[in-house]
């Protein structure tokens, strides 16, 4: 689907979620590849296995995607894609 920006592996498990990919929050200050791995939890939820990946048009780097809230986390550094008080997915 979007090839040229999405990561380049993606492994979702019960308990934790692993990419190597791009970061789409800006926070990185680089859109270099990185492999990042966070617990499978929703911050916001706070349900565990509940995340998914996740890409299209508005966000083609790929994103961690709660099935419970529907809240979206950056896949490099696990940040909320909000402006104020976001929250991380937890290493």
């Amino acid at each position: 689907m979007f090839k040229k920006v999405g990561p380049t592996y993606v492994k979702v498990t019960t308990k934790y979620v692993l990419t190597t990919g791009r970061c789409s929050c800006g926070k990185t200050g680089s859109y270099k590849y990185y492999t990042s791995k966070f617990k499978n939890y929703c911050p916001y939820s706070k349900k565990t296995g509940v995340l998914k990946f996740e890409q299209n048009p508005t966000c083609p780097e790929g994103m961690w995607v709660c099935t419970r809230c529907d809240a979206d986390f950056c896949l490099v550094t696990g940040k909320e894609h909000v402006k104020y008080r976001a929250k991380y997915l937890k290493k």
